[in-house]
């Protein structure tokens, strides 16, 4: 099983190249958006500095996003010559973001 640890995670999602895999992970008390390379693993890359859920690649790989309790955020990644991720930036916000549980709720065209 690729998430062998102890921790609820949901919401997998593979990169468009396929070479990472973002997800949802409980590691703490709250939700973080995370992403680690794939198949083999490796070392994890935390992309939310303050929670996230729903996370959604961008089709041209480019780019995650994520949402904060009902805001949208979008953050720049590179996977040349390792995976990096910039600041998160605040798109918009809705209501219909705001969710229980970190299935998302839109998706990315």
């Amino acid at each position: 099983m690729f998430f062998d640890d102890p921790f609820e995670t949901v919401d997998a999602q593979i990169s468009p190249d396929g070479r990472h895999v973002a997800y949802s992970s409980r590691v703490t008390d709250r939700w973080d958006v995370f992403v680690q390379p794939f198949p083999d693993g490796g070392p994890q890359v935390q992309i939310t500095p303050e929670g996230g859920t729903q996370v959604r690649w961008n089709p041209n790989g480019k780019e995650l996003f994520f949402v904060l309790e009902d805001t949208l955020y979008a953050v720049a990644v590179t996977a040349e010559p390792e995976f990096g991720a910039g600041k998160p930036r605040a798109l918009f916000s809705h209501a219909a973001f705001r969710t229980a549980y970190a299935r998302p709720r839109y998706d990315v065209a």
